[in-house]
């Protein structure tokens, strides 16, 4: 497998959760839910690992020069909700993140 081939699959699964968390500006949503989602509506054609979903997590919360989504924790400190910042739908909405 070629460097790009094994790079595709990170870049979708980026793109997908900002897909479905840019579509839903106002709302934030738990981890799972996000995966489920995102799984359930076929955006995906492969099921990502836990660890590879995390680091698209992180590496769309520590995009620069902007976060395109940012975590917010529970009440409790608990459980991390994620949405969409005002530069992620700018990102979504302009097609910047399409190939």
């Amino acid at each position: 497998m070629s460097a790009d081939a094994a790079k595709r699959p990170a870049e979708e699964l980026r793109r997908a959760i900002l897909d479905f968390l840019a579509a839903r500006q106002s709302l934030s949503f738990p981890p799972e839910t996000i995966l489920e989602r995102i799984t359930r509506a076929g955006a995906l054609d492969f099921a990502p690992e836990p660890d590879e979903f995390a680091a698209a997590l992180t590496f769309l919360e520590d995009f620069t020069p902007e976060p395109l989504i940012a975590h917010k924790m529970s009440a409790l400190g608990a459980s991390r909700f994620y949405r969409a910042t005002s530069a992620g739908v700018l990102a979504w909405e302009r097609g910047a993140l399409n190939p």
